[in-house]
């Protein structure tokens, strides 16, 4: 498919202006109740009676891409599901292995008079603020990698960088 000039003319017109009698491309738009099959199994008849004349549908080009746009966007958010859940599962083990290193200091807390209430909401404000520290630490980094990465693919297209 060429991006180029697009005339719409007569022959007589095009062999003046190009000088050959051979057309290099038709582009055929059908209206909305034509029949798209009849045309498609035209058309590919005779572009297999003829080894010149290529017939590209490009309704169906557009259905592949679609259908492979599917797939590659399923196992994108599979992985990004299975490192979340990763991510989430290292949180839960990182404070389950903080409060079992730490019984000797939760046992004197108990013995001094806290209770059971008190410790689960220490245990709930350390979780919290494991979490907001991380997600300010992954929000900067995120932040860097991704303007970086930006950087790097600027070089191959150009496009703007936003934080979204």
């Amino acid at each position: 498919m060429s991006f180029g000039v697009c005339l719409i003319t007569t022959e007589e017109v095009y062999k003046k202006i190009v000088g050959k009698d051979a057309l290099k491309g038709i582009t055929i738009k059908l209206k909305k109740d034509a029949d798209r099959e009849k045309v498609s199994e035209y058309l590919k008849g005779i572009s297999t009676n003829n080894p010149k004349i290529k017939y590209t549908d490009y309704s169906e080009d557009a259905k592949e891409h679609r259908k492979i746009n599917i797939i590659i966007s399923i196992f994108l958010y599979g992985f990004v599901g299975v490192i979340t859940l990763i991510g989430c599962l290292n949180i839960i083990n990182t404070i389950s292995t903080n409060l079992i290193l730490r019984t000797r200091e939760l046992s004197m807390l108990k013995a001094i008079g806290m209770s059971n209430g008190g410790i689960k909401r220490l245990v709930c404000y350390e979780s919290m603020i494991y979490g907001i520290v991380s997600a300010i630490y992954g929000g900067i980094i995120g932040t860097g990698l991704s303007y970086v990465l930006f950087n790097i693919l600027m070089e191959m297209s150009e496009f703007p960088w936003a934080i979204s």
